[in-house]
Parts: structure tokens; sequence; C-alpha cells
């Protein structure tokens, strides 16, 4: 198991109680951080609230103040609600393109 060293009971443990709630939906990794749901949800909200205060541009500095938090959570978090989609989880429109895909091994 990741993060399991030889002897370490307790980190093996840790991960496994980490990876349960993971499972059942009560954390979420972020990175290498652990974050509640509420905690996410309440982020997700005050993200979407500094953004419409301030026409679609979201300030760090404020966000980070409600929140309560740091940078060292702040650029995960934006990272995760950016997600792995090309255009983001906040975007209204559906975009649509066509391509080529090529992969070249050497």
């Amino acid at each position: 198991m990741i993060g399991c060293q030889p002897g370490g009971q307790s980190a093996c443990a840790l991960q496994r109680l980490l990876g349960l709630l993971c499972d059942e939906g009560e954390l979420l990794r972020v990175g290498t951080l652990y974050f509640h749901r509420l905690s996410i949800q309440k982020a997700r909200e005050a993200l979407i609230q500094n953004g419409k205060k301030h026409g679609a541009e979201i300030l760090i500095p404020e966000l980070r103040d409600t929140l309560g938090t740091s940078r060292k959570f702040m650029i995960p978090l934006l990272e995760y609600f950016d997600g792995s989609a090309p255009f983001g989880q906040f975007y209204r429109d559906v975009v649509s393109y066509y391509g080529v895909g090529v992969q070249f091994d050497y």
C-alpha cells in the first residue's frame, strides 16, 4: 500500500482508514491532501459567490480569507475545481471540438 513503510503499522492503518473514508465519499483526495466532503462543498459555494461578486473574476486573497485557509490549501483546491476536463467545471457553454490524435513512441 502506498505510504506504508516496513514496520510502520500505524502508517498502514492510517492509509487504510483514509482509503475507506474516500471510498465511502466522506473524504476527497485532492493531490496529496484530504478534505471532508462538506469542506469541498463550502469551498465550491464560496468560489461561486466570489466569482459572481466580481464578474466571473476570482479574487484569491478574498476567497482565502472567506475560507479561513492558506495558499497551501487554496492552490490544490483551485486546481481541483478547475477539473480534469480541458475547460474545468464552471463553464456554462458546452465546448465541442474535433481533431486527430497522434501518439509517437520512440
